[in-house]
């Protein structure tokens, strides 16, 4: 997921700023690269240039599953209610689907009994 950002007269304040849209790329059928907008969140003014990043990232991995990590704990407040807000708007728009990330990884996580079982007949000596 990313930001896309647009200038727009904001009518709140009246002066040009940033429109923000959630985008997410992906290959269509054909192989080309598509893009489709998962949530429009509008102007962002209070929000830092890292801070938009930081949230795109966390959404991200929030999208994957991924509920926290090492760093998400020193997210700021104002960083962590963006990030719910988005990320319970995507999904109650049904423009994401959680468990669909969840089928991808479990595919490709490693079963460790059945390797035990298995052995390997290489020698890495």
């Amino acid at each position: 997921m990313f930001f896309r950002s647009s200038m727009r007269r904001n009518p709140n304040t009246g002066k040009l700023s940033g429109y923000y849209r959630l985008m997410e790329s992906y290959r269509d059928r054909s192989g080309e690269v598509r893009k489709k907008t998962l949530l429009s969140t509008g102007f962002l003014d209070d929000l830092s240039g890292d801070e938009l990043h930081l949230i795109q990232a966390r959404l991200t991995e929030k999208a994957m599953g991924i509920e926290e990590t090492f760093f998400s704990a020193f997210d700021s407040e104002k960083v962590r209610n963006y990030i719910d807000r988005f990320y319970y708007q995507m999904v109650s728009d049904k423009k994401i689907d959680p468990a669909a990330y969840k089928k991808i990884e479990e595919n490709k996580l490693v079963d460790v009994d059945k390797i035990k079982k298995q052995g390997c007949s290489r020698s890495w000596s």
